[in-house]
């Protein structure tokens, strides 16, 4: 993470210390946490305005959750499809680990997952777990998107995935009529959402 920050921060950043960065990291995550403990309430009054999930939205994140959260970030193929069995899915394909190509493009890891029984198919987009992904994180400018901005590291992830899945997902949608579920944490949840974005005129 450190080098990530020299490398991108800045000739004011390059130049810090190591044991700088790394206090200056320590002394944000305290300040962080105090922030929280004087204001515990703070995340309940920063959506005050946002509506109430209805029960079944509640149901569907309780499905979801363990998906992102457990079984996208299981390191070998058997665990992930163990973790999948046990909520109803198997393991169709799955990216294991994030790489980094030529131009910037980015794949990220994932897996694809089924459920035979409901006609669901769900893409669970991993978060940040490796350097692959620090570098993805790292490019944090605002870029063009769907006709507003995104985040240019999560707008090129979910255009490769557009472009190496899209095809799939759609035919699964079109032409065997399955449900499809777009999922993820952290940084693969902001992934998921600017896919779901792009392929959005072509799912129901």
């Amino acid at each position: 993470m450190l080098i990530t920050l020299r490398a991108v921060g800045g000739e004011a950043i390059a130049r810090k210390p190591v044991h700088e960065l790394t206090g200056a990291l320590y002394y944000l995550m305290a300040r962080r946490r105090e922030e929280r403990g004087a204001f515990p309430t703070f995340e309940e009054a920063a959506h005050a305005g946002c509506a109430v999930p209805t029960d079944a939205e509640v149901a569907d994140l309780g499905e979801w959750a363990p998906l992102a959260l457990r079984v996208a970030y299981e390191t070998t193929l058997v665990d992930m499809q163990r973790h999948a069995r046990l909520h109803g899915y198997e393991l169709l394909f799955a990216e294991l680990q994030g790489a980094t190509h030529a131009r910037g493009a980015h794949r990220p890891a994932f897996s694809f997952l089924a459920c035979r029984a409901r006609r669901r198919a769900v893409l669970v987009v991993r978060g940040t777990q490796d350097l692959s992904d620090i570098v993805t994180d790292s490019r944090a400018h605002a870029t063009r998107f769907c006709g507003g901005w995104a985040h240019a590291g999560m707008a090129r992830t979910a255009r490769w995935l557009q472009r190496e899945l899209g095809p799939c997902l759609l035919h699964l949608s079109e032409i065997c009529g399955c449900e499809i579920v777009l999922a993820g944490h952290s940084l693969g949840a902001g992934v998921a959402a600017l896919l779901a974005a792009l392929l959005l005129p072509r799912l129901p």
